[in-house]
């Protein structure tokens, strides 16, 4: 069995499934799309339902 603290140093970066871009400051989020990706989805989102 692995060590808890060598499983958690080895563990990829986690990437936004949309862009591919590293999400740095969301590592700990669900959310699987960066702030940027997920702000355009919602625009269009919105104009889509006018």
């Amino acid at each position: 069995m692995m060590a808890v603290r060598t499983f958690f140093a080895t563990l990829p970066k986690k990437c936004c499934v949309v862009c591919g871009n590293p999400m740095v400051d969301q590592a700990e989020s669900y959310m699987p799309e960066c702030f940027h990706c997920q702000e355009e989805r919602l625009e269009k989102e919105n104009v889509r339902g006018r």
